[in-house]
């Protein structure tokens, strides 16, 4: 996936997030404007993780680091989350980013 298509779809990830949290709060609105600061916390990580294939999110909450991860790097991604409000987001945003 190229550059541009990986920011594509952090975009639509975020976009995702925003209309979601209306509803159901999953991302606190107070961190809305630290929100790309961990975005790119999730892209250093998954550019140090590459070579392995698969990896585990603990505590997934609304996707971060894991969404990220499974964006841009080409391995896959798990994400384990024991709130259901939470899980069914992660379950849509699989499904609409697939």
């Amino acid at each position: 996936m190229s550059d541009s298509q990986i920011f594509e779809k952090i975009n639509q990830f975020k976009t995702l997030l925003f209309e979601y949290n209306e509803s159901t709060n999953i991302y606190s609105k107070k961190s809305y404007n630290v929100l790309d600061h961990h975005i790119q916390d999730s892209l250093n990580l998954a550019e140090l993780i590459q070579p392995s294939r698969i990896h585990v999110d603990m505590g997934s909450g609304s996707g971060l680091p894991g969404v990220i991860i499974a964006i841009a790097a080409s391995s896959q991604v798990i994400c384990i989350e024991s709130k259901q409000k939470k899980r069914l987001f992660l379950n849509y945003v699989k499904e609409a980013l697939d």
